[in-house]
């Protein structure tokens, strides 16, 4: 598979869950974080429409922890984000993808919107665009004010791990390094895995293609949507 790697400037109008790459808001509140399902095993918050099953819990951790290894390996002694500081959106694979996803759904305000109508549009209408979605990462601020990272993925054993691993990542060198955050957090340079760039050959084969996503700062977002003017987000795009 070849990997396209692209900067997208899109005004979206999720409907499943938002989420922040590089800039927090206290206003964030993902609807599916209303659907608490306890903790993972380490200790990660889960949350879903949908019951969760102790396999899946245990995929979670076990996607952290492989870039918790590949953390410590490569920065030794220093503190990064555990399990206890993330949450865990899990959603159901739709129909419509034909890879292990769920859907993002949005309006078109951007004339140059490249989904709309494209081999990633699952909405048939024009100016409507639905994408696959595998992994998302952000921030989420309870109403108590308290910040974690959140993940939101596809609840499929293998998208799971994959995607768990890969979305972290972008937390851990938040913390262990800033410089190289900054330089990996738009895709500009590749995709996943930034931690070990051996394990890219997985990364291709699983029809993931990392993405970046701003919203512009001027864009006539309604009050009542959850997303604003200005907001960023990482995404696993498939198809």
């Amino acid at each position: 598979m070849t990997m396209r790697y692209t900067f997208t400037i899109l005004i979206l109008v999720l409907t499943l869950t938002a989420f922040k790459c590089g800039k927090d808001s206290s206003t964030y509140t993902p609807s599916v974080t209303n659907y608490p399902k306890g903790l993972t095993p380490q200790g990660v918050e889960v949350y879903s429409f949908e019951s969760v099953s102790d396999a899946s819990r245990q995929l979670i951790d076990n996607g952290l922890d492989k870039t918790f290894r590949n953390a410590e390996a490569e920065y030794p002694s220093k503190e990064f984000p555990r399990h206890a500081d993330y949450r865990a959106g899990l959603f159901k694979p739709d129909p419509r993808c034909i890879e292990k996803a769920f859907i993002v759904a949005y309006y078109k305000f951007d004339p140059n919107d490249p989904y709309d109508q494209s081999e990633y549009d699952k909405d048939p209408a024009l100016g409507r665009i639905a994408i696959c979605v595998a992994g998302k990462f952000g921030y989420h601020t309870n109403l108590q004010g308290v910040r974690k990272n959140l993940v939101s993925l596809v609840d499929d054993p293998e998208m799971l791990v994959i995607g768990a691993q890969f979305e972290a990542e972008h937390a851990v060198l938040l913390v262990l390094d800033p410089a190289r955050y900054a330089a990996t957090m738009y895709h500009q340079n590749g995709g996943h895995p930034i931690l070990r760039e051996a394990e890219m050959a997985k990364l291709a084969n699983s029809g993931i293609e990392p993405r970046y996503i701003k919203i512009p700062d001027n864009a006539p977002i309604p009050k009542t949507e959850s997303l604003k003017a200005g907001d960023e987000f990482c995404i696993l795009l498939v198809k």
